[in-house]
């Protein structure tokens, strides 16, 4: 198995990104590519990023524009007009219905060039659900959604793809990660979660798609995932807009992070496209499609309870803030 690695010498000449395109093929077709979806991959599909998304609580506070969005959010929820429960549905609202409008969110060219790639693990800080739809609707099963530590154990890469929502999921408010102070406390309530990451970078090619290298989602992951794995961590690549290989990303890249660069937003989703080009694949027996046809039966089956048992904890969580108004 090929584990090509991004240049570490003083070369300050950005990479091509066309000439990682045979690795990343590999390494999906050995089942050994992971992706990890930013707040750029839902903000492509109109839905608002993390500073439009508390800036009418921002308004409403008269709060400052200088304050951070995770201070932003924290101030709410101490507030006497707010709280966490009124938090919640302010992101639930935001995510459900982008830029103001009525229309329900719809995923978007990314998301559905994301779901044709061959990666059984994908990774995300988005709350939306719009990864789900967009993998539902090409693959024909929806992913195994991971949103709780407990779920961590009976993750099985064989059935179809794992989304694991390492923020939370809309569809269950109370493991979002909204505030600062939920930031500072993850790493204690996940660490299942945490655990899987580190497995997996250790183990595994990763892809990061929609983030920046100055979101503070990625430097405090990235970095601590770094220093955990203390040097065992695989080569990883980021898709990211810009021409220029800067000071800050020749640093990412001696850390490992081989930035990839695209002049246009619209760029990286055609990147995604290509890569999801795979090769021509052996036509199944009539036994193999029966039996495939069983495990979709299976993990929709499985998909559908989960959902079910998120809508009754959600429900309950309603009836709750309800009686406590």
């Amino acid at each position: 198995m090929s584990r090509e690695s991004p240049s570490t010498t003083k070369d300050h000449r950005r990479r091509d990104p066309a000439d990682v395109v045979p690795l990343l093929r590999e390494q999906a077709g050995y089942g050994s590519l992971v992706l990890f979806l930013g707040a750029g991959v839902a903000h492509d599909a109109g839905l608002p990023t993390w500073a439009e998304l508390v800036a009418p609580l921002r308004e409403r506070l008269g709060l400052e524009q200088a304050l951070d969005p995770l201070d932003v959010a924290d101030y709410f929820v101490e507030s006497e007009e707010g709280g966490r429960s009124a938090l919640e549905q302010q992101v639930r609202h935001s995510l459900r219905t982008p830029d103001g409008r009525r229309e329900p969110a719809r995923s978007g060219k990314l998301h559905r060039a994301i779901a044709r790639v061959t990666a059984p693990v994908i990774f995300t800080t988005n709350f939306d659900q719009l990864t789900e739809e967009a993998i539902g609707a090409i693959q024909g099963v929806p992913p195994a959604t991971i949103v709780d530590d407990r779920e961590v154990g009976v993750i099985d890469e064989t059935w179809g793809v794992t989304l694991v929502k390492l923020h939370g999921c809309v569809s269950l408010p109370r493991t979002m990660v909204l505030t600062r102070t939920d930031f500072e406390e993850y790493a204690t309530r996940h660490r299942a979660m945490i655990a899987y990451l580190h497995a997996l970078l250790a183990t595994r090619t990763f892809l990061f798609v929609g983030f920046s290298l100055v979101d503070p989602n990625f430097r405090v992951i990235y970095r601590a995932i770094r220093e955990a794995l203390d040097g065992r961590a695989r080569p990883a690549y980021a898709l990211m807009p810009g021409e220029e290989l800067t000071p800050l990303l020749q640093g990412w890249r001696r850390r490992g992070m081989e930035p990839l660069l695209f002049p246009r937003l619209e760029d990286i989703s055609a990147f995604v496209e290509d890569l999801a080009e795979s090769r021509p694949r052996t036509p199944p027996s009539p036994l193999a499609s029966h039996l495939d046809g069983l495990d979709r039966a299976l993990v929709e089956m499985a998909r559908a309870a989960r959902e079910a048992a998120r809508a009754t904890a959600n429900a309950d969580e309603e009836a709750e803030a309800t009686l406590l108004r």
